[in-house]
């Protein structure tokens, strides 16, 4: 296991966590440090613990991880695992798969921009995803690949969760991809 330097920000906030017996550590662009002590959920001061802010990353897509989980890799060199905020695979496997492949076919080799909504503490993060200009996430909704996931979309910011939903609810009502089965 790697060790941190604690003269880093991310240190600090691990040392702070790990002070106060945290078995839970959550940051989310915009909002304060929560931590999680003996099941009872809390917060790091914010005076020494800014709220995460969002990060811009723009990089080529190198391969897929997961059905929803792209690798990333900046000009520099960083590389991030970044799943797409506030969806999930669809549970029926052929329509994970279709979600796999379309996301193959679209995205890798391609170069794209994405914010992420949960901070990338370890090169692994949730992102809004855009590709020539189109928000892949609401794409891939719109599209009936993927479903929104509530835990997950808690962590998109409140303007981004409509859309995210309002995508999802035109694929079920129009019965595509992973909502053909529908009731």
């Amino acid at each position: 296991m790697r060790r941190l330097a604690p003269e880093t920000a991310l240190g600090r906030l691990l040392d702070a966590a790990r002070a106060r017996g945290a078995g839970d550590l959550h940051g989310q662009a915009g909002k304060p440090w929560h931590v999680r002590v003996h099941g009872v959920p809390g917060r790091l001061p914010a005076e020494a613990f800014p709220a995460p802010s969002p990060a811009a990353l723009t990089g080529r897509i190198v391969g897929l991880r997961a059905p929803a989980l792209l690798e990333l890799h900046e000009a520099g060199g960083a590389r991030h695992h970044l799943r797409l905020a506030g969806l999930e695979p669809p549970p029926d496997p052929a329509d994970a798969r279709a979600l796999r492949q379309t996301l193959a076919t679209l995205v890798v080799s391609q170069e794209v921009q994405a914010v992420t909504t949960v901070p990338a503490t370890s090169r692994d993060g949730a992102a809004l995803v855009e590709l020539g200009g189109t928000n892949l996430n609401a794409w891939l909704l719109t599209a009936g690949l993927a479903r929104t996931a509530p835990g997950a979309l808690q962590a998109v910011p409140m303007r981004n969760q409509l859309d995210l939903l309002a995508a999802e609810a035109r694929a079920r009502e129009a019965r595509r991809g992973t909502w053909k089965q529908a009731p």
